[in-house]
C-alpha cells in the first residue's frame, strides 16, 4: 500500500510540475480572462448584494446607482470588481466616484468595518476566490497576463522616416511623419513602409524598431486591470523586415510575432525577417527566445530558420538594408566640415579690455552677464548654413528631420533676422544685471547696451510693439523715457503698469520689466554705486586681461540670508564669495575659465579637493583613450572621518547603527577601506569599446595587504546577501605570473569580471587581463596619455606644474574601433572607410583641469575646436550615438 501511495505522488507531482511549466499563449490566457470576467459579470447580476437591486449591469445610470454602495462597502466582490474596471475605462464615472468619496450628493453613510467583513465573508465570494486563485495556480496563469489583464492598441512614436510611411486599416491608408505619437487600434491598424523607404519607431517603453521597405507590423500593449501600466508588448510582423533594439522590460516582455514563429526578450538586439517561404531571426546583443514548434535559445551570432529551404546568411548580410551606417558617417563628416568652415570664414567677438556699461550695473547687482554683440556673426553664420544645406543633400536631411517637422526652422529664421536689426543698433556689448535685494531675493532684469543710433533703435522698438499689439490682444505696454532729465517720449501701457520700462540717453540703452532699476539709473545720471563694491572690482580685473563671454555672481550675497544654517556652515559653503566664469574663442581654439572664491580658506566639503600635485595615475592610460579623468583629494579617511560627522550631526542614531553594522559584518569601513588608499583616483575609457567598453580604474593604495584582505572580506559578506535570494555569488581568484600577482573578480549569473594588480602604490583594475597586462606595459615603456602631443598641447602656460584634477576627451579613439569592426565586417565601402578615417583625425579633443588654492577653486577647459565647431558637438555625438548603434547591430558580440 505504501508502494502504491509512492507511485501516486510522484504521478501527481510530475502532473503538477507539467502544468506548472506549460507556456500558454497570449490568445488561450485572454480567452480565459474574457470566460473568467464574463463569469464575474453573470454571477453580479444574478446574486443582488446589501442593498443592491438584481438584474444586468448596463452603462451609464446603472454604474451610478452602485456608487453610494461602492463608497459604503456593501457591493457585492463581484460588483465591485465591475465598479472599479468601469472606474479605469471612464474619466467621468471615477470623478463622481472621488466625489462621492469626498461627501457629495452620491455619498451615504459609510458601513462599518465589521459589516464590510461580514459582506465580504459571504460563503459564494470566498467560494469564487477561492476558485479563482485554484485557476491561477494550476494552469500557471501569472496576474500580468491573466485575468487581471487586458489587451490595447500600442502608443508608437515616429522617430525616423526615409521615403513614406503609411497607417492603413480598413479605412484607406494615412501618410505619417516623423515626430508624430499614435496610437493603434489593436486589430484594425497597420504600420507599413513603402518602396525604398524606411523608418525607425520607437515604442512607449523605449523600445525602437527599424523597418525595412515594403515592411508591415502592428503593435499591441498588455496592461494591468488593477493599474493601467504597461506589462508586455507585442510586435505583429506580418511582412519585411525588422530589426529590434529592446529596451531592458523590467518585469515585462517583449515579443515578435509571424505567422511562423514567435520570438521572447526582455532587452537586447536581434532581426526578424518574414517572407512568403518563412521567418529568419538573428541575434546580435542579448538572449532571444524562439517559439516555432520548439523553443530555441539563441544568443549573440546565433540565427534560427522556421523552414528548412530558408538558408542561413552571413549577419551583416541580414541587416545590409539599414542606412544607418552611411547616413550617421556622412552626417558626421558634414557637421565636422561645416563647424571648422564656420571659425574660419565667420569672424568672432574680440577680445574688450574696458567697458562703459559696468559702472552703470546697480549697486546691488548679484549676476553680471556680459555676451559680445555677436548678431552680426551669427546672421553671417546663419546665412552660411543655410548655402550649404540647400546645397548637401546630408545637411539637409538633417535640417528637414530636426528642425522642419516642429515648425523650428521658420522661428529661427524669424528669430535671426530680428538679433540681426537689433544687433546693427548696439554697440560691442549687452550686459545683463540680475539685482537681489537684502534677504537674497532675485529682482527683475535690468539690460544694458551703448547705442549707434538711438534714433533708429527707439523707432525700431516702437514699430516691433506696434506690431505685436496688433496680433495679440494683451500685448505689452512699452514705456520710453529720453534725456536728463528723462521725459516720457512713448507710452502704450493698457493698464497700470507696463511691460517694458526702456530709458536712452547719452548713447547708452537700458531696459528693465521694472521701473525702479531704471529710475535709480536715471538718478545716478547713467552711473552707479556699484563702482564701489568688491564684486565690481573683481569683474574689472576680467575685463584688464580681456573679456569675451562673461559670468560673475556674487554669491557672498545669496549666502547672506542662511548665515544661521549649520548644515552650509560644516559644509564651508557659507565662506563663498564669488564665481566668476569667462571664455575666449580664437579660430580652432576655445578656452574657459572658471573661478570659485571662499572668504577664507576652503575648509568642510569645499576643501575635500587636494592641491595640486603630481599623478601617477594617468600613466596607466595610454595616449589613445577616449576618455579619462584623474584627481587628488585630501587624507580619504579624514574625509570620512568629516562624512560622517556630517551624517551624524543629522542623525543622532547613526554612530550606533553604524557600529552595529559594522560587528555584524565583521569590518571596519575607516580602518578596512579608508586608511589603505591614498589621495589619487583615475577612471578611463582606453580601447575599444566592442563589444564591450574598455575601463580602467586606478587607485593610489599605501597598504595593498590590508586593503586586499578587506576586498576579500567584503566578497564574502556580498556571497552571503546573494545566497539568502537564492543567486550564485561572486568569486575571487588569485593567480601568481612570475613576479606578478593578478586578482580576479568574477560575477557567475553576468558573465562581468573585474582584473586588478597592485602596482608600486596603484591598484589597476580593468575588464579583461588582457587589458590589465598592457595597461602595465604602457607605464614601463613610457607611451602615456601625459606624454601625448593631443594631452600637451592643450595644458595651459602658467606657473603650475600640476593639477588638482584633470578630464580628457577625444572622439577620434571612439569612431576608430568602429570604423575597425565596420571595416573587418566589410559593412564600409573604400569611400565610407576613407570618410571615417578623415573624421576621426579631424576629431578635436578637449582638456578640462581644476587648481585647488588655499581660498579659490579653479577650473579652466581648454579645446582644439573654434566656437561653432564647438557648438555644433552635440549634434555630432547624436549621431556618433546612432553610429555606434548600427554597429553594435552589425558586429558580433565577443568577436
Amino acid at each position: 500500500m505504501k508502494r502504491h501511495d509512492d507511485d501516486l505522488d510522484r504521478k501527481l507531482d510530475g502532473l503538477l510540475e507539467g502544468i506548472r511549466e506549460e507556456r500558454l499563449d497570449a490568445d488561450t490566457a485572454d480567452r480565459a480572462a474574457d470566460r473568467v470576467w464574463d463569469t464575474v459579470r453573470a454571477e453580479a447580476e444574478s446574486r443582488p448584494g446589501t442593498g443592491e437591486s438584481a438584474g444586468p449591469i448596463r452603462p451609464g445610470d446603472d454604474y451610478e446607482a452602485l456608487i453610494p454602495g461602492y463608497v459604503a462597502g456593501t457591493l457585492s466582490e463581484a460588483k465591485r470588481l465591475l465598479v472599479e474596471d468601469h472606474m479605469r475605462e471612464s474619466v467621468t464615472f471615477r470623478k463622481q466616484v472621488i466625489r462621492a468619496r469626498e461627501g457629495g450628493a452620491a455619498a451615504e453613510a459609510v458601513v462599518p468595518r465589521s459589516a464590510r467583513r461580514r459582506v465580504w465573508a459571504t460563503e459564494w465570494s470566498w467560494a469564487l476566490a477561492a476558485a479563482v486563485l485554484l485557476t491561477v495556480s494550476l494552469v500557471g496563469l501569472r496576474f500580468d497576463l491573466g485575468i487581471l489583464s487586458v489587451k490595447t492598441g500600442g502608443v508608437v512614436t515616429i522617430k525616423q522616416v526615409d521615403g513614406e510611411l503609411l497607417r492603413v486599416n480598413a479605412a484607406g491608408a494615412v501618410p505619417i511623419r516623423a515626430g508624430e505619437m499614435i496610437r493603434l487600434d489593436p486589430g484594425q491598424d497597420r504600420i507599413r513602409t513603402a518602396k525604398d523607404s524606411r523608418a525607425v519607431l520607437t515604442l512607449s517603453d523605449g523600445s525602437e524598431v527599424e523597418m525595412n521597405e515594403r515592411s508591415q507590423l502592428a503593435v499591441l500593449e498588455r496592461h494591468s486591470r488593477l493599474g493601467g501600466e504597461r506589462q508586455d508588448s507585442t510586435i505583429q510582423l506580418d511582412r519585411g523586415s525588422v530589426i529590434v533594439e529592446a529596451a531592458d522590460q523590467g518585469d515585462g516582455r517583449l515579443f515578435v510575432e509571424t505567422d511562423q514563429c514567435k520570438v521572447e526578450v526582455t532587452g537586447t538586439v536581434f532581426a526578424v525577417n518574414h517572407g512568403m517561404k518563412g521567418s529568419r531571426v538573428s541575434v546580435f546583443e542579448g538572449e532571444v527566445q524562439v517559439h516555432a514548434g520548439r523553443t530555441d535559445v539563441l544568443h549573440p551570432g546565433d540565427q534560427v530558420v522556421t523552414n528548412p529551404a530558408v538558408d542561413r546568411v552571413p549577419m551583416d548580410q541580414e541587416i545590409a538594408w539599414s542606412a544607418n551606417v552611411d547616413r550617421h558617417l556622412a552626417l558626421l563628416a558634414e557637421l565636422t566640415q561645416l563647424g571648422k568652415e564656420l571659425d574660419q570664414v565667420v569672424a568672432g567677438p574680440a577680445a574688450r579690455h574696458s567697458t562703459r556699461l559696468l559702472d552703470s550695473a546697480p549697486a546691488n547687482t548679484a549676476v553680471y552677464i556680459a555676451i559680445p554683440n555677436f548678431s552680426g556673426a551669427l546672421g553671417d553664420a546663419y546665412e552660411h548654413v543655410q548655402a550649404r544645406v540647400s546645397a548637401n543633400p546630408v545637411l539637409k536631411q538633417w535640417w528637414d528631420e530636426s528642425l522642419v517637422p516642429s515648425g523650428a526652422d521658420r522661428e529661427l529664421d524669424r528669430a535671426i533676422g530680428k538679433l540681426r536689426g537689433y544687433g546693427e543698433q548696439l554697440g560691442e556689448e549687452i550686459v545683463v544685471t540680475l539685482q537681489a535685494d537684502a534677504a537674497g531675493d532675485v529682482q527683475d532684469p535690468l539690460i544694458l547696451a551703448q547705442t549707434v543710433r538711438p534714433a533708429e533703435f527707439r523707432d525700431l522698438l516702437i514699430r516691433e510693439f506696434e506690431q505685436f499689439a496688433a496680433a495679440h490682444e494683451n500685448a505689452p505696454g512699452l514705456v520710453i523715457r529720453e534725456g536728463q532729465p528723462a521725459a516720457v517720449t512713448h507710452d502704450s501701457r493698457r493698464g497700470i503698469k507696463a511691460d517694458l520700462f526702456v530709458w536712452l540717453h547719452d548713447g547708452l540703452a537700458a531696459v528693465s520689466t521694472d521701473s525702479a532699476p531704471i529710475d535709480a539709473l536715471i538718478a545716478g545720471g547713467g552711473g552707479s554705486p556699484f563702482g564701489a563694491t568688491a564684486f565690481r572690482d573683481r569683474i574689472a580685473e576680467v575685463y584688464r586681461d580681456g573679456a569675451e563671454w562673461l559670468v560673475a555672481v556674487d554669491l557672498e550675497r545669496f549666502m547672506r540670508d542662511n548665515a544661521g544654517d549649520a548644515t552650509l556652515e560644516r559644509m564651508g559653503l557659507l565662506d563663498l564669495r564669488h564665481l566668476i566664469v569667462d571664455r575666449r574663442d580664437d579660430p580652432g581654439r576655445s578656452d574657459m575659465r572658471a573661478v570659485l572664491s571662499f572668504n577664507q580658506a576652503r575648509r568642510g566639503m569645499a576643501s575635500w579637493l587636494a592641491a595640486p600635485a603630481p599623478m601617477g595615475s594617468l600613466d596607466f592610460v595610454s595616449q589613445d583613450a577616449s576618455l579619462a579623468a584623474a584627481f587628488v583629494i585630501r587624507e580619504p579617511a579624514a574625509l570620512l572621518d568629516e562624512l560622517f560627522s556630517f551624517i551624524g550631526s543629522d542623525d543622532e542614531d547613526f554612530s550606533a547603527e553604524l557600529a552595529e553594522f559594522e560587528r555584524e559584518h565583521g569590518f571596519d569601513i575607516r580602518k578596512d577601506f579608508a586608511e589603505p588608499l591614498g589621495g589619487e583616483f583615475a577612471f578611463a575609457l582606453d580601447g575599444p569599446v566592442l563589444p564591450k567598453p574598455s575601463w580602467k580604474l586606478v587607485v593610489e593604495v599605501y597598504d595593498p595587504a590590508r586593503l586586499q584582505g578587506s576586498i576579500a572580506l567584503a566578497l564574502e559578506q556580498i556571497n552571503r546577501w546573494r545566497a539568502d535570494e537564492g543567486r550564485p555569488g561572486l568569486t575571487l581568484v588569485t593567480e601568481q605570473v612570475g613576479a606578478r600577482t593578478f586578482h580576479v573578480i568574477r560575477i557567475a549569473d553576468s558573465g562581468l569580471e573585474a582584473h586588478y594588480a597592485f602596482v608600486e602604490g596603484y591598484l589597476v583594475a580593468t575588464p579583461s587581463r588582457v587589458l590589465l597586462t598592457r595597461a602595465l606595459e604602457l607605464r614601463e615603456n613610457g607611451v602615456t596619455l601625459p606624454r601625448s602631443h593631443r594631452f600637451m598641447e592643450l595644458v595651459p602656460r602658467n606657473g603650475q606644474l600640476n593639477f588638482s584634477a584633470v578630464a580628457y576627451q577625444h572622439l577620434g579613439p571612439v569612431l576608430a574601433p568602429a570604423a575597425g569592426a565596420l571595416r573587418g565586417l566589410g559593412s564600409l565601402s573604400p569611400e565610407q572607410a576613407e570618410m571615417l578615417r578623415a573624421i576621426t583625425e579631424q576629431s578635436a579633443p578637449t582638456l578640462t583641469y581644476a587648481y585647488g588654492g588655499r581660498d579659490r577653486i579653479v577650473v579652466a577647459t581648454s579645446s582644439n575646436q573654434g566656437l561653432f565647431e564647438s557648438g555644433l558637438s552635440l549634434f555630432k555625438l547624436q549621431s556618433l550615438m546612432e553610429l555606434q548603434r548600427s554597429v553594435d547591430r552589425a558586429v558580433e558580440p565577443g568577436s
